[in-house]
């Protein structure tokens, strides 16, 4: 075989760098070849593989759908930071939208249009409290623009007559009003002048060459406004001659068969009912509003039914809006949307997607292996494994698909956490209880299961320099070498550790204050005096201690005694610290990732999903999160590192000299073969400042020998 340096191929899950030696190179005589092997690549390299975060479980979309549409061939919808799309409203793909408000930012779709060769998505942001409009030509690539100023929400938009237009409400002179933009091409937009009246604009819809807008405002009147541009607007009258009824209270809005239609309650007379109307100024009554609907609904016309989607999983149905007929939907979370296309129909909602061929029968699209929250993710013996609040323990080969690997782990809880090292993987349990596995999937109680005082919690665990380290309340800290026998420490620590991690020969522990350990036995507390909780999450690599924790804090150290205080750039929660490729995750509340090559300067990646991110792990070249409602996310593949296995040249020291280098931090397993098929370890390396020598000083009991270094 022919070996080329860097020349990549994909054999095997670990990452590995092979090095053939003939009897002549024992004298190091002649050049060495390196060929670099990587295996377990996830597609294609994006140019920003941590801006590329794709759903793992629960599928398409474990956000939910905010608003789905249907048009230029293809079902649309748009939910938590991601777009999905399908062509037949069975088969989805959803992609994240981009980085468009940063961390610890809540936002909510209120509509999605397609006009003139542009789909528009709008809605409202929480934590910047201001509207937001984004465009795309292909449902791929997104642009944000900002919503004029005083837009305070954006819950509808339509596209007719050439134009779009998007309704919500507006801050202006301290006073809450309707909210109306325009924009004829999806990209540049004006905000018309103030409607009369103070309330917000709840939905639009467009047909027979008018649009129509619903309004609502609590305690106070409220209307249909009718416009055939989207600036000039008309209030309309109800067909039983009420106007602006007091507390009139739309229940959403749509347009099929030539008729628009609308549900009205709370304050209108009889209690609420059913309106249609051709033009979209004269409307007449049809019967009493059925009792699934909602206000957070999007009515919908399709196949010669209208559809009323609500709580509970419950679609209902009407040819005309004077009968409405209710059926189950196949799942039992709200529907909000609805859309028709194709001879389909499809709704969502938070935690649901179903379709339908007639609008009666429907069925569930949402696959997932767990929704329970997913509290931690290990990666280890060419696996990610992970762990549910049920206990259940989830595993995956390559990051993209997941099976259940057995029964629930009795002694599992929600502080539980995962670490791995020493081919084996450990569970910190419920109160002091600590498991082990081989493969992630059978588990095993530790001897001395509870070796914590009574009450006691266990937060977090490492492994580092042939034993693991649990560290947990009130300076709590057990020590194994393998797993399953552990021995309770005297830490002298009084305060709770929430994180430990082990790097450069340091454990390194911290909570509201940050102690320091070279064998987990003796410790030294280095009273940084943290507020609050502090400390949640510690990891290392490249020669950096990271620590992160509440609000926002993110510390480094290269010595694990003095640290700085570095920028994160948010303010929200930070749970749990990754390495690899060279490359620092910290994730967190509300779907917050941010990245840094040094630990010191972070950048906020978009995640698409505002759920909270509570663990997270490298392996196979790609980064893996998993948080609530079993959000499992996985980013792109990243660059493998310029490593590289060498002969140390002039070796003049007996055996035979070789030198691994590459960026600092990883850990490496030398191997030695004589016929490429079967290979002994020979020892361990590790790079702690991107360069470390390794002697073999049997090398010359061989006439031949291969080396390679793999991963660990």
């Amino acid at each position: 075989m022919k070996l080329r340096e860097h020349t990549p191929y994909e054999p095997s899950a670990a990452r590995t760098f092979s090095a053939l030696l003939n009897s002549s190179l024992l004298n190091c005589s002649a050049a060495l070849a390196v060929v670099l092997v990587l295996a377990g690549r996830l597609g294609a390299l994006a140019t920003e593989p941590l801006d590329q975060w794709s759903w793992r479980n629960p599928l398409p979309n474990g956000d939910g759908l905010d608003a789905i549409t249907y048009a230029n061939g293809r079902f649309a919808a748009v939910g938590g930071g991601m777009a999905s799309t399908s062509l037949d409203g069975t088969d989805w793909q959803s992609r994240v939208i981009g980085p468009i408000f940063g961390a610890a930012t809540n936002y909510y779709f209120g509509g999605l249009a397609w006009g003139g060769g542009v789909w528009v998505a709008v809605g409202t942001t929480t934590g910047l409290s201001s509207g937001f409009i984004l465009s795309s030509p292909d449902l791929t690539t997104w642009t944000a623009d900002a919503a004029p100023e005083h837009v305070w929400s954006l819950g509808g938009v339509a596209y007719g007559s050439g134009q779009f237009v998007a309704v919500g409400s507006a801050f202006i002179n301290q006073s809450l009003t309707y909210a109306c933009l325009t924009s004829p091409d999806g990209l540049h937009w004006t905000r018309q002048p103030p409607i009369t009246g103070d309330a917000e604009l709840t939905a639009i819809s467009y047909g027979n060459g008018v649009f129509v807008a619903e309004a609502w405002n609590n305690g106070a009147p409220a209307s249909i406004l009718t416009s055939p541009d989207g600036t000039n607007w008309t209030v309309s009258e109800d067909g039983s001659g009420v106007v602006e009824p007091a507390n009139f209270a739309p229940y959403g809005l749509a347009y099929g068969n030539g008729t628009f239609l609308t549900f009205v309650g709370l304050g209108y007379p009889e209690g609420g009912g059913v309106l249609t109307s051709a033009d979209g100024l004269t409307w007449t009554r049809r019967g009493t509003m059925p009792p699934v609907a909602s206000r957070q609904a999007h009515l919908a016309y399709g196949g010669g039914l209208f559809l009323a989607p609500g709580p509970n999983g419950l679609i209902e149905t009407s040819p005309d809006g004077t009968k409405w007929t209710e059926h189950a939907s196949g799942t039992t979370s709200r529907i909000g949307s609805v859309a028709y296309g194709n001879g389909t129909f499809v709704a969502g909602g938070p935690a649901a997607l179903v379709v339908s061929t007639n609008g009666v029968s429907w069925r569930s699209l949402v696959s997932s292996v767990t929704t329970a929250p997913l509290l931690d993710v290990a990666y280890g013996q060419g696996e990610f494994v992970a762990l549910d609040s049920d206990g259940v323990v989830l595993c995956s080969t390559n990051g993209a698909q997941w099976g259940l690997a057995g029964q629930a782990i009795a002694a599992a809880d929600p502080e539980s956490r995962l670490g791995y090292g020493g081919a084996t993987f450990v569970m910190a349990g419920d109160h002091g209880t600590m498991l082990a596995s081989a493969d992630g999937v059978d588990w095993t109680v530790a001897t001395n299961a509870d070796v914590g005082p009574p009450g006691s919690l266990l937060y977090d665990v490492a492994y580092g320099s042939g034993q693991f380290v649990a560290v947990g309340s009130s300076g709590l800290v057990l020590t194994s070498t393998n797993g399953l026998a552990w021995t309770a420490r005297d830490s002298w620590l009084g305060f709770d550790l929430q994180a430990v991690t082990y790097g450069d020969g340091l454990f390194v522990a911290g909570g509201s204050d940050i102690a320091t350990s070279p064998d987990g036995a003796a410790w030294t507390d280095h009273y940084l005096g943290l507020p609050g909780k502090g400390i949640l999450a510690l990891g290392y690599g490249g020669g950096t201690f990271v620590a992160a924790g509440a609000g926002g804090l993110i510390m480094s150290s290269t010595n694990g005694t003095d640290w700085a205080t570095n920028s994160s750039g948010t303010v929200a929660d930070l749970y749990r610290v990754a390495y690899g490729d060279g490359t620092f995750l910290v994730s967190g509340y509300d779907g917050t990732l941010l990245t840094s090559t040094n630990g010191q300067d972070w950048v906020s990646r978009d995640s698409g999903t505002m759920i909270g991110l509570e663990g997270a792990a490298f392996g196979q070249d790609t980064f893996v999160v998993v948080g609530g409602n079993g959000a499992i996310l996985q980013s792109g593949a990243l660059p493998s590192p310029a490593v590289r296995l060498r002969p140390v040249p002039g070796w003049r020291g007996g055996g035979f000299g070789l030198s691994l280098s590459g960026p600092a931090g990883g850990h490496w397993e030398l191997q030695g073969s004589t016929d490429l098929r079967n290979w002994t370890a020979l020892g361990t390396v590790s790079l702690t400042n991107g360069q470390a020598p390794f002697v073999d000083s049997s090398a010359t009991n061989f006439t031949r020998r291969f080396y390679r270094a793999v991963s660990r």
